[in-house]
């Protein structure tokens, strides 16, 4: 027989190892998880904490608070802006979304409708890992992308004009030692500001 606390440590783990699954955002400390560091975002508010603009952002940033971002690439967001890379599964060689990544986005879907982080527009960036073409990755990456974007306006009615998606393939994996590990396939959410 085991005891209270053994039961919810070995229900924890469990339910843990199915998140860690789903999700994965490179944000503050981090879990060693064979040769991959991840950490596991379990509910909304951690993604809303981990999206949220540190206080006086808008104020120092005139770039995003003067509303220029529009045109401007990924490439030219500040690097402290907040964002959370997302473990998105996706069906093989497409980009249509499993029932475990809706799953996820339905957090992601109303952290973005709290009123922490409704006034703020956000970039969604396709990554892809190196198996295949460079070209074909690339494509991928934007209509996953898209397939995210497209998931949270239809599912939570969020404006399109709140979402700017972009692909970037297999140009910044995650995990370079190991281009075609796992990580490095992820939807990468970021702050624009208001």
């Amino acid at each position: 027989m085991l005891s209270g606390e053994t039961m919810i440590k070995r229900i924890g783990t469990a339910l843990g190892s199915a998140v860690l699954a789903s999700v994965v955002f490179a944000v503050a400390p981090q879990e060693a998880v064979g040769t991959e560091y991840l950490q596991v975002a379990q509910s909304t508010e951690e993604i809303i904490k981990a999206l949220e603009l540190p206080p006086g952002a808008e104020e120092v940033d005139g770039l995003r608070r003067k509303g220029k971002t529009r045109g401007l690439s990924v490439e030219a967001a500040p690097a402290e802006r907040p964002s959370m890379d997302f473990r998105i599964e996706f069906e093989f060689g497409s980009a249509r979304l499993t029932p475990e990544a809706k799953m996820v986005l339905d957090n992601v879907g109303t952290a973005l409708l709290s009123d922490r982080l409704s006034p703020y527009r956000f970039s969604i960036v396709g990554h892809t890992d190196a198996v295949g073409d460079e070209a074909y990755n690339m494509e991928l990456s934007r209509a996953r992308a898209e397939a995210v974007r497209n998931y949270l306006i239809a599912r939570f009615g969020i404006d399109g004009e709140r979402l700017e998606t972009y692909g970037l393939g297999e140009s910044k994996l995650l995990d370079p030692d190991n281009p075609e590990a796992a990580i490095n396939r992820r939807v990468e959410v970021t702050n624009l500001g208001s």
